[in-house]
């Protein structure tokens, strides 16, 4: 899909944008091609560190799907923006804190207060960033 896009339009057009588990995606597509930016909503840490998160008894052993987004975070040189609400309790909030510490100055973190996980689009915090952020 990204390779179709390219061939139509210059990469400095392009934004990927993953929320959730998409994320993973939208951070490894990202760290492997040079797209205008890419905008993580309530992303992860580590496939492992979520796991751990929602189930602290469960032992991961051989997992062959690691997304580590703080890996991919390391080699994404354009603009990368993380949005994660404060009140998520499907993905932790800590973990866009924890990922944070890979951005660059001009690259944002923004926290919708009291936000859950499913609603941003009904955020006007949000919608105000998304209009911002793609103009």
């Amino acid at each position: 899909m990204y390779d179709t896009l390219k061939a139509k339009y210059s990469e400095n057009r392009i934004v990927v944008i993953g929320q959730s588990i998409g994320s993973g995606a939208a951070s490894f597509l990202s760290a492997h091609n040079q797209p205008k930016m890419v905008i993580l909503q309530a992303p992860y840490y580590s496939i492992a560190d979520w796991i751990h998160q929602l189930v602290p008894v469960l032992k991961i052993v051989n997992n062959s799907f690691k997304l580590e987004i703080y890996s991919y975070l390391k080699k994404i040189t354009y603009q990368l923006v993380l949005i994660h609400g404060d009140a998520d309790d499907a993905v932790y909030y800590g973990f866009s804190k924890k990922l944070s510490r890979f951005i660059k100055p001009t690259d944002r973190f923004i926290t919708l207060p009291g936000e859950g996980h499913n609603d941003f689009t009904k955020n006007e915090t949000y919608l105000t960033w998304i209009k911002r952020l793609l103009k």
